[in-house]
């Protein structure tokens, strides 16, 4: 926060929907995937010098954002993959003037490890 000098943590928790469209690599082992993703917020938490409150008034509740994932198969069931998701709208409501961090976006990193199942 610039106007105080305090330091802060926020915790949001979405549940996020993505629709993705797959592009395959030049094998069977490495995957493209690209589309849009929707979240809704279930709750933000905010940490400040020892003190802990819900925050979820201060933030949308639905968030739209472009997903793109990289997916690559170590084996026939055994893979890993990253994904980057970009907001397309604002995270916070109100004015936050002075709050640098309160006028941007949702973007995210995400690593995972994957498993597929056959039916």
């Amino acid at each position: 926060n610039i106007l105080s000098g305090a330091i802060y943590r926020r915790a949001l928790s979405y549940i996020q929907v993505p629709l993705f469209v797959g592009i395959s690599g030049m094998d069977d082992k490495f995957n493209v995937m690209l589309g849009p993703e929707f979240g809704y917020l279930f709750n933000s938490t905010t940490h400040e010098d020892g003190k802990k409150w819900t925050s979820t008034g201060e933030c949308r509740r639905f968030n739209i954002a472009v997903g793109l994932q990289f997916n690559y198969m170590f084996s026939e069931n055994l893979g890993a993959d990253v994904k980057f998701d970009f907001g397309l709208n604002k995270t916070f409501v109100g004015d936050y003037k002075g709050i640098v961090e309160n006028k941007g976006n949702n973007m995210s990193v995400q690593l995972g490890v994957c498993y597929r199942f056959e039916l």
